[in-house]
């Protein structure tokens, strides 16, 4: 069952310098469709677009980040609501409630001067009628056990944790209203290996507890092979091929995905690996066919002109890419 979806979705920056616009396609006609009870993967180089998409997702659209086109639904109550539709008092209580986001780095998300239970006092009482501070501390300190995290973390100040333990901290906070989704940007960015794994694992065992759905967005590879149901690999602002992970690892169509999973190190595998050629086009121009052309080393005159649509060739693998256009007709 669909929870949340996109629409020909277009979230653009539009800048303007010397009274002339720019704009910066970031989101570039992505159509998406995320079920219910997923981890849902967005994979990609940096500069793609992907923390662009999840933050139109979440709503979180301010200049000069602009809908140009399109709209994101939710699925509440059995409907589908557009979200750029709504009043924002309605749009703050669905927030949080119904959907989480997990930013990159958790100094954003924690008051660096105040200790972390009076974080978690200020993000409740926001969404609930509280009358006393005793209301809050006893379910807040037995979601954090839920989650295996010790509760005096919550009598630290951030400085105080490694940022491991802030991350998760980050990650709890999100999820103490027990959302149906739950939105993640890089939650592993800047973390050895030990604390990724910690991090990562501490949300599949959320997903696995509360039943939710979580879309999660990193450029590692390794990390959506470990956590992620489905994958969506993106590149230049378009979604460019999506299926499941083990269809995805096995089965890469799309010549970018067999670059980007082609890179990765193999235990035991002492060969050079090879990344995709060249870099990533300006999102404020780019190419005016399949913006991967300029670096595929099988593009044709089709993929210079025209842009390939995200098609399904096989059951739940869906592809944009002239290659597969024969398979596409049959």
């Amino acid at each position: 069952m669909t929870i949340l979806k996109t629409d020909k979705l277009k979230s653009y920056y539009i800048l303007e310098t010397l009274g002339k616009k720019q704009y910066v396609k970031a989101v570039d006609g992505v159509e998406m469709d995320i079920k219910e009870n997923e981890i849902y993967g967005i994979a990609g180089e940096s500069g793609c677009g992907k923390t662009t998409l999840i933050k139109t997702l979440f709503g979180m659209v301010e200049p000069p980040l602009t809908i140009v086109e399109g709209t994101v639904y939710y699925k509440i109550n059995e409907k589908f609501i557009n979200i750029f539709s709504l009043e924002k008092k309605d749009m703050r209580k669905i927030r949080w409630e119904y959907i989480s986001y997990i930013p990159q780095g958790s100094m954003s998300v924690l008051n660096p001067v105040t200790k972390i239970i009076h974080s978690f006092e200020d993000f409740l009482k926001a969404h609930k009628k509280i009358k006393s501070k005793e209301e809050i501390r006893k379910p807040v300190e037995e979601h954090l056990m839920a989650l295996g995290l010790p509760t005096k973390v919550l009598d630290s100040y951030p400085h105080q944790l490694s940022g491991g333990m802030r991350q998760r901290v980050t990650v709890a906070l999100a999820t103490i209203m027990q959302p149906k989704i739950i939105i993640a940007d890089e939650p592993t960015t800047a973390l050895d290996v030990v604390m990724q794994r910690g991090v990562i694992q501490l949300l599949k065992d959320i997903q696995s507890k509360q039943k939710n759905t979580i879309i999660i967005v990193t450029h590692d590879m390794g990390i959506h092979a470990n956590v992620a149901d489905r994958i969506g690999i993106m590149y230049a602002g378009k979604i460019i091929e999506e299926a499941d992970t083990l269809e995805i690892f096995e089965n890469p169509l799309h010549p970018y995905t067999k670059y980007l999973i082609g890179s990765l190190p193999q235990i035991g595998d002492k060969s050079y690996r090879i990344s995709a050629p060249g870099t990533p086009p300006s999102l404020m121009n780019p190419p005016k066919g399949c913006r991967f052309y300029p670096r595929c080393e099988r593009a044709m005159k089709e993929c210079i002109e025209k842009i390939p649509k995200l098609i399904e060739i096989r059951p739940n693998h869906k592809v944009a890419c002239f290659l597969y256009s024969e398979e596409m007709e049959e």
